[in-house]
């Protein structure tokens, strides 16, 4: 997602890492399940804050940044920094572009099975078209 368009994401969305995997040590990965809660300015540096579904993810981000946290952010949001990489392009690698984002993105629907063995506080299904029982059951006990 451009930098640009965080100007979308509203507090309370959830959100995925859309990163290439970057500090997978610390949980953060492709696809993590997060909700995005605000945006501050810490040294003229924009950090956005996320809270992730599995709190062990960004324990080290939380650590290492501690002195972002003021009385606004709670301790169990992570902030995600902008990221900027130099992209060499073109036949001889000559160009660069400069690729400005912050690492997430609306996250998107998932199939049910994903959410089996969660405890959810909340969870939209569509029954609509089920044709399984099974489904609905895997719904439900994720509740």
């Amino acid at each position: 997602m451009g930098l640009h368009s965080i100007i979308h994401i509203k507090q309370d969305m959830l959100v995925e890492l859309c990163a290439s995997n970057y500090a997978t040590s610390n949980g953060f990965v492709n696809g993590a399940d997060d909700i995005f809660k605000t945006s501050t300015t810490y040294c003229e540096k924009t950090i956005i804050w996320i809270m992730f579904q599995n709190f062990k993810i960004g324990t080290l981000t939380r650590e290492n940044y501690s002195h972002y946290y003021d009385n606004n952010i709670e301790s169990k949001w992570t902030s995600i920094e902008l990221i900027i990489k130099d992209i060499k392009v073109g036949k001889s690698q000559s160009f660069i572009l400069t690729r400005i984002q912050f690492s997430i993105q609306l996250a998107t629907t998932k199939i049910i099975h994903c959410f089996e063995g969660l405890s959810l506080d909340e969870l939209v299904f569509d029954h609509t078209n089920v044709k399984k029982h099974g489904l609905t059951y895997i719904t439900i006990s994720c509740i």
